[in-house]
């Protein structure tokens, strides 16, 4: 048996490493439900009437008619909605921290070892990196074992553990391509960026892409900056 640790506390024992993380979505969960409740009993309006004593054949529906004696008084008493606000922002609160919790796993944090600091370019990683590190290492003494069960070399695995952080997202590329149009970044920055993000195809130079624009279309125009007004 290999083990594979991700929260080591002894010898074959751990602790699961996102049991914080499991424990804050049990909150939303339960959050979630008496959201729904809540929703649910503003949605349903309540009867009230006042002064008035219902016989025992009394009809309340939408297509019935109720006679009421001198100074009573039969209504409709609907949720404020205070509380579906308040019920909002905690699970709007709840996804923030569960989002700051998971995103802890991938700082770069934890230290190598002396074996993974000789294979790899930096002395620090994620904890997502350390578990597929842990992974590879406890994969590979496995597949050792296998190999000596059947008296055969079965070489060595590996597992990817590129968790590349610095690459932009959508609405950061969005932003940098109105910069180029503001005239506040020049297109061959913009190009090496999408380069670097692996976002242009494999093959494709940002040399390749500029002589490309200048045979398809002419530069767009730069709008002209409009200065505050006192």
């Amino acid at each position: 048996m290999v083990p594979v640790y991700a929260g080591r506390t002894g010898f074959m024992v751990g602790t699961p490493p996102l049991v914080d993380l499991a424990w804050k979505n049990v909150e939303h969960w339960q959050s979630s439900s008496d959201q729904r409740n809540v929703l649910h009993v503003a949605r349903v309006p309540i009867l009230a009437r006042i002064g008035i004593q219902e016989p025992a054949d009394a009809v309340v529906s939408a297509g019935s008619t109720m006679d009421l004696p001198l100074g009573a008084d039969a209504k409709f008493v609907e949720h404020s909605g205070a509380a579906i606000g308040a019920g909002r922002q905690d699970l709007e609160d709840l996804k923030a921290e569960m989002r700051v919790m998971a995103g802890k796993i991938l700082d770069a944090g934890v230290q190598k070892t002396a074996y993974q600091a000789g294979v790899e370019s930096t002395q620090a990683m994620s904890r997502v990196q350390a578990w597929g590190l842990g992974l590879q290492s406890a994969l590979n003494r496995a597949w050792g074992l296998c190999g000596k069960w059947i008296g055969q070399e079965l070489g060595t695995l590996s597992v990817n553990t590129d968790v590349d952080l610095t690459k932009p997202d959508a609405q950061t590329l969005v932003e940098l391509r109105n910069a180029v149009l503001a005239g506040l970044l020049t297109r061959r920055t913009y190009l090496q960026i999408l380069k670097e993000a692996e976002v242009l195809p494999v093959g494709v130079t940002v040399e390749d892409e500029e002589d490309r624009l200048g045979e398809e279309t002419p530069d767009l125009p730069i709008p002209p900056r409009v200065s505050a007004q006192p």
